[in-house]
This record gives C-alpha cells, structure tokens and sequence, in this order.
C-alpha cells in the first residue's frame, strides 16, 4: 500500500472519528446530593435521593428584627453562608459574591440567601441592618441576615449544613469560606468557595439545573 492510499485511509478514519464523537450522546451532568455518613465520619456525596438528610427546623431573627424560620424557606432554593460584620479578611470576599447572586436573583422568588452570623453577640439587629444598608440589600425578602442564639446558629453549621470542611478549625468559632446550596426539599446540593468568582458560576449553573428538576 503506497503512501497516498494510507494518507486517504487516515483521513477518512478521522473523519469518521469525528462524525461518531459529535453524534455520541453526551453524558448528563447531574447537581449531587450530599449527607453525612455516620460510619465515615464525613460528608459524601450521592447521586440519588433516596433517604437523603434534610435541614431540620431552625428559627433566628432577621435584619429587620422579624422572627424568621425554616417554614419561610419551604420550596425555596436558598444558598447559606456565615459571616460577621467585622470580618476583615474573607467574609469581604465572600459578601461581594453574594451581592453578586443577590443582584442576580433579585426578582426571583424560589430563591433566598441566608446568611448567618457567627458573633451573634456583636452583631445585633442594629448592627445587621446598617449593614444591609451597606451591602445594597433593599428587598429583604431575597437576602435574610440571621442571627440566632450561638449554640443554635453552631449547631446548625456543624450538624446540619456541615459547612465546615477539613481544614476548618475545629474550635469554638464558625468562620468558613464556603456557601451551602440547598434545595427545595431541603436537601444539600452543593459545596462552593465563596471566595472565588468560578466557583460561585459554577453554583449559578447548579442552581440553573436544579430548577429544571422535576422533584
């Protein structure tokens, strides 16, 4: 066989390559599940949701002093992360990307941003609501500021988002740089840097896709 012919033959089999690779079903990305395993001791995360955990009851106090709880966020998608108002390193990060989503959702009613404080006893109501002022937060109903009693707000990152990851200290104060995604059914959907603007597009995408989610 002469060099044309294995030239000819070549090109034809990439071609064909070609012709198979971009008719071949691609395969679906799916948003994951996530729930802590009792035997690992870690967060794993699933595909499926069957028995999947979710966010038990909580109850706090938003910016405008109004009692605000977890039946307020039923059928709602919502993104939590923890912060305080004197924070002079991450949480700056952080609150720019959350005015980022808060601009970006502000017409939208199935979602919420919740945001805990982690020094409860330095940022009371007073506090937060100066602080929705500066952080351009005028429809309150899209980004809630909580503040519950430290134990609780503690609890709820620990036991139940699980917000912590490894390298999180392991102490007496919440301070991560991650956002929770949770869905409707109260389920944890995802983990992101909130510190990082790819991250939180890749949020955006997940949260795109699990509004397209029949349940």
């Amino acid at each position: 066989m002469n060099r044309t012919s294995l030239i000819i033959i070549a090109s034809a089999s990439f071609m064909l390559l070609v012709v198979y690779l971009s008719n071949r079903p691609s395969v679906e990305y799916k948003v994951p599940f996530y729930q802590y395993n009792s035997n690992t001791l870690r967060v794993e995360k699933f595909y499926q949701p069957d028995g999947v955990q979710q966010i038990d009851f909580f109850s706090a106090v938003d910016q405008n002093g109004m009692e605000y709880t977890s039946d307020s966020l039923d059928n709602k998608i919502y993104v939590v992360d923890y912060f305080f108002v004197t924070c002079p390193g991450i949480c700056k990060k952080m609150g720019a990307q959350m005015q980022r989503l808060y601009t970006l959702y502000h017409d939208d009613k199935d979602l919420v941003l919740v945001s805990f404080t982690s020094k409860p006893d330095e940022d009371s109501i007073p506090v937060l609501k100066e602080y929705a002022k500066q952080m351009g937060i005028k429809n309150s109903n899209r980004w809630k500021l909580l503040r519950a009693d430290k134990k609780v707000a503690y609890a709820l990152a620990k036991d139940e988002f699980y917000i912590l990851n490894e390298t999180d200290a392991e102490d007496d104060f919440v301070h991560t740089e991650r956002f929770a995604l949770i869905d409707k059914n109260g389920r944890i959907r995802g983990y992101y840097d909130g510190t990082s603007g790819k991250e939180v597009d890749r949020m955006v995408k997940d949260i795109s896709l699990i509004k397209q989610e029949k349940n």
